[in-house]
């Protein structure tokens, strides 16, 4: 097993060797005789096989982001070489398998084919002729295609003879799992402003004034841009479109269903084998002997399949009437049903409701003005781009179409008016001034134009501008210091075995506490710190405008025979007996690599990065 970064590689590049074909970047190889990037040990490795391996990984990447990869991309993160490196190695692989003579038989390499989903028929089984089409569409022949697998198979069994099976020591495991399960019991409370005993001291000219230079984050204003825009959005029009009655008639027969809900009810069915039985068990309710519930249990049935969910009366068939007239939680039967007699229980009642078509008007003329002004729109669209492209300014578009022209200084944060879609914001963010104004789209149906007059770079602030932001920090500061300062003066007399209690401090005590475990209402350094002290141990952490005094009660080692101590070595036991072989193998590997007589053209794949650009 190779290591994990060249594991993972190598895994794309296999899946591309394998099966993936030249769909991706720059699949048609270099002109002239030249088919292959070099040698290793003697034998090729064809252009075809760096390639699909370059195209493999990236869509795998693809897929992850939800965002295609480009070649330019990947050179950035350097994976053109991690994959370069990955096939060299696994072609001196292949050549120190064919030394040991590692093979193995038709059998193998047949199992491999016919349960490859990708050679299946319509039937799900295996396809000759899918399987030649599949091939034959991605250069491959049987006899080549079958090579790579029975090469791979023998590769695995090298894999196999060199790593697998290897663990580490016991002894090694065990400091691992008494680290990781040590238990703490530990005492902590919080000190806020409340426990000052003086009030801050004013803040000097001098002391703003250096504290506004030490911390210019603070006060520097976002890049800003002065945006000039011009949008039209449905509810702009809708007020003035025109709707008549026939067509808001009929939109509400369409949504009748909507308007007009019968009664239901939440039903559960329990159906018998027959009505004797049906009979019997109606009878035991009616004695009080047994309830609905006991009876699902007693039969040995869940109440979940029992319940038809939100049913009508018309959707209960025979037994509606009766269902319909019984009271909430009153079981009713034996009545007819799909499976037999069965008894019925009401556990809800919802009412019928209406709601008449005046009452429903306002919202039907409002969705069908809407679609309509949506409409509207979508017919200006060619009008106002041909006016952009004639060279009409924002503020000609204002006057001869319905677009609304606006301005307003935009920066990260800005989420009123139009800012408040998402599509004006992110073209507000990417347009440049003196850009060529395009019509673009609002999540709405709405259109806009944009833009930029200018744009301010981020700049800290003078003090005359943020002087009460500047003194609020200063004293947020000051106060936070004085706070930690106080906690150090408390923790030196809990230290000194002063109760916390007396001392007005809300103790709160965790009991077994280990390295995992995350305490609510503590900052994240609460965790490393109570396993650094030692016990009866007294540390103060800071907590934003608060302070933390912890104090170590107790420390104990891990019971090794517990559940969760033996569900942790398991899983520290797998992880590292893994990285060993990891670790084991990428030796191997560089190893061979190493003695392998490498010739690799860089000229060559020079002029094939440059096709896959």
């Amino acid at each position: 097993m190779a290591a994990k970064n060249g594991k993972k590689v190598g895994v794309w590049i296999i899946l591309g060797l394998l099966f993936v074909g030249l769909v991706g970047f720059g699949g048609a190889g270099l002109t002239g005789s030249v088919r292959s990037i070099g040698t290793v040990d003697g034998t090729e490795v064809p252009i075809v096989d760096y390639q699909n391996a370059i195209n493999s990984y990236a869509r795998s990447l693809s897929a992850q982001s939800g965002v295609p990869v480009s070649f330019p991309t990947l050179q950035q993160i350097g994976a053109d070489r991690e994959i370069l490196n990955a096939l060299i190695n696994r072609y001196a692989i292949d050549a120190e398998v064919a030394r040991m003579g590692l093979s193995v038989g038709n059998e193998r390499v047949r199992e491999t084919v016919v349960s490859n989903p990708s050679f299946a028929g319509i039937n799900g089984e295996f396809d000759r002729l899918a399987y030649r089409d599949l091939l034959d569409r991605n250069g491959l022949t049987e006899e080549a295609y079958e090579a790579q697998i029975r090469a791979e198979a023998a590769r695995s069994l090298l894999e196999t003879g060199v790593a697998v099976g290897m663990t580490m020591p016991d002894s090694f495991l065990d400091v691992i799992v008494g680290y990781q399960a040590e238990r703490r019991d530990v005492t902590w409370a919080t000190v806020g402003a409340e426990f000052l005993t003086a009030e801050l001291p004013e803040p000097t000219g001098e002391e703003l004034r250096a504290f506004h230079a030490e911390n210019p984050e603070l006060f520097t204003a976002p890049e800003t841009r002065d945006i000039t825009y011009a949008w039209l959005t449905p509810d702009m029009l809708r007020d003035g479109v025109e709707v008549d009655e026939a067509a808001l008639r009929e939109l509400y027969q369409d949504r009748i269903r909507d308007y007009v809900v019968p009664e239901t009810r939440l039903v559960e069915r329990m159906p018998f084998a027959d009505e004797e039985a049906a009979i019997d068990a109606m009878n035991r309710i009616a004695a009080g002997e047994i309830d609905f519930d006991g009876l699902a249990e007693e039969r040995g049935v869940d109440l979940s399949l029992l319940d038809m969910g939100d049913v009508t009366e018309a959707q209960l068939g025979e037994a509606g009437a009766d269902v319909f007239s019984s009271a909430t939680g009153e079981v009713v039967g034996p009545l007819p049903s799909p499976l037999g007699s069965a008894l019925y229980r009401t556990n809800a009642i919802f009412d019928a409701r209406e709601t008449s078509f005046e009452e429903a008007m306002p919202d039907l003329r409002d969705e069908l003005a809407t679609a309509r002004a949506r409409r509207m729109i979508d017919e200006s669209r060619e009008a106002i781009t041909d006016l952009l492209a004639g060279g009409a300014q924002l503020e000609d578009l204002a006057g001869r179409t319905d677009l609304e022209l606006g301005s307003l200084r935009y920066f990260d944060g800005v989420e009123d008016g139009i800012a408040a879609y998402d599509g004006f914001r992110a073209a507000a963010t990417a347009a440049a001034p003196g850009a060529y104004p395009e019509l673009q789209d609002l999540e709405d149906g709405g259109v806009f134009v944009l833009r930029v007059d200018a744009i301010t770079e981020p700049a800290v602030q003078p003090i005359e501008d943020v002087a009460e932001e500047l003194r609020a920090a200063w004293e947020d500061r000051a106060r936070a210091a004085a706070v930690l300062a106080r906690a150090e003066e408390l923790a030196t007399q809990v230290g000194a075995g002063s109760d916390l209690t007396l001392l007005g401090l809300a103790p709160v005590t965790e009991a077994d506490m280990t390295r995992r475990i995350f305490v609510p209402g503590t900052p994240p350094g609460f965790g490393p710190k109570v396993f650094e002290l030692g016990e009866g141990e007294v540390a103060v952490i800071p907590a934003g405008p608060d302070a933390i005094i912890l104090r170590v009660d107790a420390i104990r080692a891990p019971d090794m025979d517990s559940e969760d101590v033996q569900a942790l070595r398991g899983a520290l036991a797998a992880q590292m007996n893994q990285d060993l072989s990891d670790a084991v193998y990428q030796v191997f590997e560089q190893t061979i690599r190493t003695n392998a007589d490498l010739n690799i053209d860089q000229n060559v794949i020079n002029q094939v990065n440059a096709q896959l650009q």
